[in-house]
């Protein structure tokens, strides 16, 4: 997910998209370490996404602080 695409969410919406993302990326993991997952550049997308909705939560919780 693209960061012009989280700029706009909620603090409600970022949390369901991250908790969405943080499952996926399990799945992902235990996939790619059984061999069964044949793209495994998906692993390094969804970190990345994980890592750009977590900064957007943090800024969003300074910004009500």
């Amino acid at each position: 997910m693209k960061f012009s695409e989280i700029k706009n969410k909620s603090a409600r919406e970022i949390l369901e998209l991250l908790a969405a993302e943080k499952k996926t990326l399990h799945g992902l993991n235990l996939s790619a370490r059984s061999r069964a997952l044949k793209q495994v550049h998906k692993v390094k997308l969804a970190r990345r996404s994980i890592a750009r909705l977590e900064m957007k939560r943090q800024a969003l919780a300074r910004v009500g602080k």
